[in-house]
């Protein structure tokens, strides 16, 4: 029952987030340059020294990097701190981006690109596993198949 009620709640949060009008973009004039993207939050939050597990291993973004699963996600974190989440219900795949960065000595971040999205924290439970601070996600390494 607890993975329908998270399974749904993320769904609802992704499919309002999928749902929400967008404006089309502006054309620049010929002579306005397109605004350069963002950088990379590596220069300002990937302290990796500052990341422990549980058991107080030190944990660097290339060692967090990779796909965790859980039910119907699918959460990748890239070592440049950005990361992307799928969620399958329905026959229908939703899908959100953003940023992931350090959030006390064991516990990161996931704030999406979405500004109406919200940031959810994780703790660290070990390289291959992590838990969302609310009690409602539990994410482990995908296997090598």
């Amino acid at each position: 029952m607890k993975h329908w009620t998270a399974a749904l709640a993320l769904a609802t949060l992704l499919a309002t987030a999928a749902c929400t009008p967008q404006q089309p973009p502006a054309t620049p004039a010929a002579s306005e340059a397109p605004a350069p993207a963002p950088a990379p939050p590596a220069d300002r939050a990937l302290d990796q020294a500052s990341l422990m597990d549980a058991k107080g291993n030190t944990l660097s973004a290339q060692m967090l990097a990779g796909t965790f699963v859980e039910a119907d996600s699918e959460l990748v974190l890239l070592a440049d701190g950005t990361y992307r989440q799928t969620l399958t219900t329905a026959g229908a795949q939703l899908s959100s981006d953003g940023v992931w960065i350090p959030a006390g000595r064991s516990s990161i971040a996931l704030t999406p690109t979405d500004t109406d999205g919200q940031t959810v924290r994780f703790t660290l439970v070990s390289a291959d596993d992590m838990r969302s601070q609310d009690g409602l996600h539990h994410f482990r390494r995908k296997p090598a198949q």
